[in-house]
């Protein structure tokens, strides 16, 4: 069963794996090689798993999962303050 639910900071760097597999298979379709490795090749880095888990703690991004037999196969990113909608991926 697929459960929906707010992210919390250890999500961060499964959250990051999708994002990273997403635009690897899905966006590839779409753009040249240069653009996806140049587009994903910073994520799953410690640095921006860091960076991830600080945002989602201190409430900066507003971040929910899919998830599904506890594996985390989508994310969407708000930021509540400006209303901007910064991510959705699965």
């Amino acid at each position: 069963m697929v459960k929906i639910r707010r992210a919390i900071p250890e999500d961060a760097k499964s959250i990051q794996e999708v994002h990273k597999d997403s635009i690897q298979q899905v966006a590839s379709a779409f753009y040249p090689v240069e653009v996806i490795d140049a587009w994903s090749s910073r994520l799953g880095q410690p640095e921006l798993i860091t960076a991830h888990e600080n945002a989602i703690r201190s409430g900066v991004e507003l971040v929910v999962i899919a998830e599904e037999n506890e594996q985390i196969f989508g994310f969407g990113a708000i930021i509540p303050k400006t209303g901007e909608l910064r991510a959705v991926y699965v």
